[in-house]
């Protein structure tokens, strides 16, 4: 279901602190996002470790309308892809690896558009923390979302160029190397959060971040036993390939 977050402090999604979905490379974050503005930072997905400010791993967005795949250890790196723009459906793509567990690779993704392959060795330790929303460091947390954000998802392994342009062209996050899933937002409301079917790291809602129109219709397409059906209530607001791929079958309310 999306949901639909205000820009504010104090308004975000969080799996338990200790139980962190991957602690490092090789890993996969993607999501679809629909932002308020395209002229500010905003974390979509945030790795990282809950008792320091910089060691994390941060899928976001930045003030030049950036998708930006960033490594924080001592220093900051980062890969940038873009042009993103504000009230409409898009996807982004994080992908961190590098041979032989080096931890000197990283390219972010705009709707399916690799950024330049950034390869400064560097690697984060005691990551335990994974949030929605914000970057949620120890200290001042900050860079809260403000839009939607869609289908969540991260895999243990680097996604290829290929099999992130099937995601940015409508395929299922599910049906993308399913058995390398790791964490998934199941779109499934539930009393304590978001839930996971993959690891069982159910993310719990701090503040308030309410179902949108298009996310009541999605979760009544649940409910009658439609697995996954992105559709618009107010066409063409949400990604036109979701609503034309059949693993998106339409829903008639």
């Amino acid at each position: 279901m999306p949901l639909d977050w205000p820009g504010s402090s104090g308004n975000f999604a969080r799996i338990a602190d200790g139980d962190a979905p991957v602690t490092g490379p090789p890993f996969t974050m993607a999501c679809w996002f629909n932002p308020d503005t395209d002229n500010n930072y905003k974390c979509l997905m945030f790795l990282g470790d809950a008792s320091e400010n910089l060691q994390s791993y941060v899928l976001y967005l930045s003030t030049d309308a950036q998708v930006e795949a960033w490594t924080y250890d001592s220093s900051t790196v980062r890969a940038e892809v873009g042009t993103y723009s504000a009230n409409s459906w898009q996807h982004a793509a994080g992908v961190w690896g590098g041979s032989g567990g080096t931890n000197d690779s990283r390219i972010a993704y705009y709707n399916g558009t690799a950024s330049s392959e950034e390869t400064t060795s560097m690697t984060p330790t005691g990551i335990d923390r994974f949030t929605l929303g914000r970057f949620d460091r120890f200290q001042s947390p900050t860079l809260y979302m403000d839009g939607e954000i869609y289908v969540p998802t991260i895999w243990g392994v680097e996604l290829d160029a290929d099999e992130i342009a099937e995601l940015a062209n409508g395929a299922h996050p599910e049906t993308v190397r399913p058995d390398e899933i790791v964490w998934h937002a199941s779109l499934l409301e539930d009393d304590a959060g978001l839930v996971d079917l993959y690891g069982g790291r159910d993310l719990t809602i701090t503040g308030s971040l309410p179902v949108t129109e298009e996310g009541e219709a999605l979760s009544h397409g649940i409910r009658s036993g439609i697995r996954f059906p992105p559709v618009a209530v107010a066409a063409p607001t949400f990604p036109a390939a979701l609503r034309r791929r059949r693993e998106f079958p339409q829903l008639r309310m």
